[in-house]
């Protein structure tokens, strides 16, 4: 067990220089130790920021648990987890079967698939942690999951289909211990899907706030989270 006055530790899985960046720098800001993972991230400029820098391919399964071994090694379990891992690759929508089966597994597994052990190793980390610590998984989602299959993007669509189910059996089964699961999505105003070709229609520092506030929160609540540009909650 670790003491209570150990740095709380935030855990980014799925680094880069757009959502992953922005929510690292919030939680660094609220007092974590962050680490980040992905397969490019043991840079001089990653360091220089004061992140943890933990090198990890999410499409090898078998990785990710050696993943969480050095993070606690180095710094300690994680008190909130965010999967932020996608691999995204397209179809023509007229002919969606014409995705290579490289291509598809990849989609499916970074994406979605292989967040099963990612969850898994994060509350092993949670019951190493004081009870009175506050933790938390969340899973970077959309609004794919909940409706009709897009021909285009079927790989990134099951596989978030599958982070959804993680995330929802994962709330159901530990929230009420104290081991909370998000499904965090910002939608429009009127609770339709961001158009996430472009950047520029994505609220990045609402995303690192709503996941600030949901890893503070003291109980489980709703595990589907929408939010809208500026953080606030679509219900």
């Amino acid at each position: 067990m670790i003491s209570s006055n150990h740095p709380l530790v935030a855990f980014i899985v799925g680094f880069g220089k757009g959502m992953g960046a922005v929510v690292a720098e919030k939680l660094k800001s609220e007092g974590f130790t962050v680490a980040v993972a992905g397969r490019s991230v043991e840079t001089d400029e990653v360091r220089s920021k004061g992140y943890h820098p933990i090198k990890l391919d999410v499409a090898d399964i078998t990785a990710i648990p050696k993943a969480f071994e050095r993070l606690e090694n180095d710094l300690g379990p994680a008190a909130l987890v965010v999967y932020n891992a996608y691999a995204l690759k397209v179809a023509p929508a007229e002919d969606p079967f014409s995705l290579s089966i490289s291509d598809y597994v990849q989609g499916t597994s970074v994406t979605g698939f292989n967040a099963f052990a990612v969850a898994k190793k994060a509350v092993e980390g949670f019951d190493k942690l004081p009870a009175d610590t506050k933790k938390a998984f969340i899973g970077v989602g959309n609004i794919l999951p909940f409706g009709k299959p897009w021909p285009a993007l079927l790989s990134l669509g099951l596989g978030k289909k599958a982070l959804c189910d993680i995330v929802q059996v994962g709330a159901e089964a530990y929230g009420p211990l104290g081991k909370r699961f998000y499904f965090a999505q910002q939608v429009t105003e009127a609770g339709g899907p961001i158009n996430g070709a472009d950047w520029k229609y994505w609220d990045l520092d609402a995303h690192a706030d709503v996941f600030y506030r949901l890893w503070q929160q003291d109980k489980q609540g709703e595990w589907d989270v929408r939010f809208e540009k500026g953080g606030k909650l679509h219900v």
